[in-house]
């Protein structure tokens, strides 16, 4: 649930970043749905939007099925999140950098 929250956070920076509305969402797929409107995305990070959004769960009985919203999460699935999370950080952190160099140059 961190890695993702970090993630919908670095989406939602962006947005506010471009004078966009930040929506009530936690969807990262909605999320990067909008940031395409005003930059460009590039697939893999419209990819890890999607994979992250299948284990999202940020409530204990989101997932009864598998006995609860924490049971759902092993090591393999926990390592994902986590790499997807920085993958998207690192993106957005990139994304600014550029822009607020652009902004600096005479």
């Amino acid at each position: 649930m961190l890695a993702q929250q970090a993630a919908e956070k670095a989406a939602k920076a962006l947005l506010a970043a471009r004078g966009q509305e930040i929506p009530r969402t936690h969807s990262l797929p909605k999320l990067f749905e909008l940031l395409e409107e005003c930059v460009d995305v590039p697939t893999l990070m419209s990819a890890t939007a999607a994979a992250g959004e299948a284990f999202e769960d940020r409530y204990p009985d989101g997932q009864p099925e598998f006995g609860g919203g924490r049971a759902c999460y092993g090591k393999p699935e926990s390592k994902r999140a986590i790499a997807d999370s920085r993958r998207v950080l690192s993106w957005a952190e990139e994304l600014q950098h550029e822009e607020d160099n652009e902004t600096e140059e005479p």
